[in-house]
């Protein structure tokens, strides 16, 4: 067996360097790409109201799909193709090292190759300045698609759908995303599409006036590759179409911390049951003998109880940055046995008393997630979130330490942290509706999944 001394013990820095474009933030990562230089823009989001939220992400999701006023879509995407890696959009949330407040930032990248930063750049902005919201048809087309990939995934992926429900109620990060994209989002989506010829004109207002916002907004470069491809892709943005680059009022969102108790109802067979428990910690990173406990308490209580003993084909248990516990079960027959047992996992804890082997076993699984090799964009990614998140290298240091260092006392003092984690729950049931009823007073809401006659499941 692996000794938990053959690992090295020293993390690898983040390669950060801080830089000013035309008085912008640049965050520049010097990696070996293999001359491949990743560039992203993020552009600040914090500027909108949060019932705004949704107009920049239907934005996100035509970009790219429409006619723009120089290309048609299909000759669009085929440059794209032609002369870069990809051109793509999302919308991420970071923890903010300089306040309270979450930051929300719409985030535009590319890859490409050397030679073609210019090329890239000028698509990127072609699709972010340029697409054409006229075709009205092929919006509804869009939309539809939209629609039913959201529905049909949340079909078959239950667990992320109650997941991501009970950490918006939670955390005012999974708040704002679920806002964005997510179950919010897609019953809007629902209701539009349900009276489209009534109200695509005003949505397709509302879309110019706040995806112009944002894109008019503060924002941040981010590059990964060599000094090399940094000089060009620098040059490159001097003489293509600038942003903007404005700076605007914050608007905070009105987000209130509340303990949800819903179920969902679908015509599936099966459930997912997730559960948060709320620490009250406020961590920007958990502590490595909780990383090595959630570990532990996976493949043993959690997967004993929910999966051998009680039938469900997946089940989890997380600690999570800010040190809460997140449980979840994946095509579950059981609800409120689930529940209980996830209610049990301080008990489960006391009674832990591994030897030194199941140990070692344990912080050689949770290392062996650490140490996978990541591409460099992986690298980037991971690098820029420290940065904006504020996650320094001593923390980074301390959290690998204290999982190479764990003892089974160590353990056990997760005991004082989350005395009463479990007086202070959300928790969301995606699942069958005739077992729902039956356990109807484990809730405070109960509704369809989506709206009645739309209903469809698994076995």
């Amino acid at each position: 067996l692996l000794k938990i001394s053959d690992i090295k013990r020293e993390i690898t820095p983040a390669v950060n360097e801080i830089m000013s474009y035309d008085g912008h933030e640049l965050v520049y990562h010097e990696l070996d790409t293999n001359g491949v230089s990743y560039l992203k823009f993020l552009f600040d989001m914090n500027c909108i109201d949060e019932d705004d939220y949704k107009y920049v992400y239907l934005a996100s999701v035509l970009m790219g799909e429409l006619d723009t006023k120089n290309y048609s879509y299909a000759k669009l995407n085929t440059l794209i193709y032609l002369k870069t890696g990809d051109i793509f959009n999302s919308i991420a949330t970071f923890d903010n090292k300089d306040s309270n407040q979450y930051l929300i930032k719409l985030v535009f990248q590319t890859k490409y190759l050397k030679g073609r930063a210019t090329d890239a750049i000028e698509l990127l902005k072609e699709e972010a300045f340029e697409t054409l919201y006229t075709d009205k048809e092929r919006i509804r087309d869009i939309l539809e698609v939209e629609y039913s990939d959201t529905k049909e995934h949340y079909m078959a992926y239950g667990n992320r759908l109650a997941m991501g429900l009970c950490r918006a109620s939670m955390c005012e990060g999974d708040y704002m995303l679920e806002k964005v994209r997510g179950y919010d989002f897609f019953c809007y989506l629902g209701e539009l599409l349900d009276n489209y010829d009534e109200r695509i004109d005003s949505v397709i207002d509302n879309i110019k006036s706040v995806y112009g916002k944002v894109i008019s907004s503060d924002y941040m470069i981010d590059y990964a590759g060599s000094k090399e491809g940094l000089t060009e892709t620098l040059e490159a943005l001097k003489s293509t179409k600038q942003f903007e680059g404005k700076t605007y009022p914050g608007v905070l969102t009105r987000f209130t911390k509340k303990n949800l108790k819903l179920a969902l109802t679908t015509a599936s067979k099966v459930n997912y049951n997730c559960m948060i428990a709320d620490s009250h910690l406020k961590t920007k990173i958990c502590s490595g003998s909780d990383i090595v406990l959630a570990h532990m308490l996976n493949y043993g209580y959690i997967w004993h109880n929910i999966r051998e003993l009680g039938g469900a084909y997946g089940c989890n248990i997380v600690i999570d940055s800010m040190s809460n516990i997140c449980h979840s079960s994946f095509r579950d027959p059981k609800i409120g046995q689930s529940y209980d047992i996830y209610r049990g996992t301080l008990s489960a804890i006391e009674s832990l008393n591994p030897d030194d082997r199941e140990l070692t076993q344990s912080v050689i699984g949770v290392m062996g997630g650490v140490i996978t090799p990541l591409s460099p964009a992986d690298k980037a990614r991971n690098y820029l979130a420290y940065y904006i998140s504020g996650v320094t290298e001593e923390m980074r240091q301390k959290q690998r330490c204290e999982v190479l260092d764990v003892t089974v006392d160590k353990l056990k003092e997760a005991l004082v942290r989350f005395k009463d984690a479990y007086s202070d729950v959300s928790y969301v049931t995606v699942g069958n509706k005739d077992q729902i009823m039956e356990q109807s007073d484990l809730y405070d809401d109960i509704r369809p999944i989506i709206s009645v006659g739309e209903e469809t499941g698994d076995e």
